[in-house]
């Protein structure tokens, strides 16, 4: 009974209408609050640990199509519904023929000619940088992992991200907006002795590997969803001269840095 009174007195004093508003900031004082700091990250935990999952499946059953939400965004300097070149037109629909499984006749039909291009992009606590505009090139070397065609091995490549953009698809069930990179990949050294020059060790476990200062011919590998991204890089200048010959070799040293997520 003395429940039934106790409920009975507050929805009366709730359902007054109280002139001096102090019911109204009395409410207001026990509205829950934005989490902050380590309480926020706490309550992204699920999405960020799903976002760094999906960097190092290389599966050909599980497909990441550069549509799925990240836990960040793209940064200015934008350039918003940019005419694409015509030779991107061209890597784009073959990437999203082998993405969507049809043919580059169907996909051209549905490919919009305009894209938004942005210099930076934000993943978490880390900006990644680009080519695009100068004073970002610093942050612009990064690693993914992939695949190998002939097996199941999969490897990490270092590449200079050009820049970030968005572009969208209008398919007849709806329009798909995906996030992605163009990316300019190194080759690797002749021979894993001197890629891994530096191992401490293993034979070929390395902070540091030797990349050629030679980029692959570009294409629809070229083209990167931002999910795929394993981490920054930093890239300095190493020269190799070897034994009983006259020609220098330039590589660049890639030494990968730590993501910025505390999980």
């Amino acid at each position: 009974m003395k429940i039934v009174l106790k409920n009975t007195f507050v929805d009366y004093h709730l359902s007054r209408r109280w002139s001096s508003g102090l019911l109204d900031e009395s409410l207001y004082l026990l509205m829950p609050k934005k989490a902050v700091g380590s309480l926020a990250l706490t309550a992204e935990r699920e999405e960020l640990q799903h976002f760094l999952l999906m960097r190092h499946n290389t599966s050909m059953l599980f497909k990441i199509y550069g549509t799925e939400p990240i836990p960040g965004q793209m940064l200015k300097p934008s350039y918003i519904n940019v005419v694409m070149p015509l030779e991107l037109r061209g890597f784009l629909c073959e990437w999203y023929a082998i993405l969507y499984e049809k043919e580059k006749e169907d996909v051209l039909g549905f490919m919009d000619l305009h894209m938004n291009q942005h210099a930076r992009l934000q993943i978490g606590a880390e900006i990644f940088g680009s080519m695009i505009v100068g004073r970002h090139e610093n942050n612009a070397t990064i690693l993914a992992k992939w695949r190998a065609n002939n097996d199941e091995s999969t490897d990490i490549y270092p590449g200079e991200a050009q820049y970030y953009f968005e572009h969208t698809i209008r398919f007849p069930e709806g329009s798909r907006t995906h996030l992605l990179a163009y990316v300019k990949w190194y080759k690797p050294a002749t021979t894993s002795a001197t890629r891994f020059k530096h191992n401490f060790m293993e034979s070929e476990v390395s902070n540091t590997e030797l990349w050629k200062a030679e980029y692959f011919q570009k294409g629809s590998d070229s083209l990167l969803a931002v999910h795929r991204i394993l981490c920054r890089a930093v890239k300095l200048k190493y020269v190799m001269k070897r034994p009983n010959q006259q020609n220098q070799q330039k590589y660049f040293s890639i030494v990968p840095l730590n993501r910025r997520f505390n999980l």
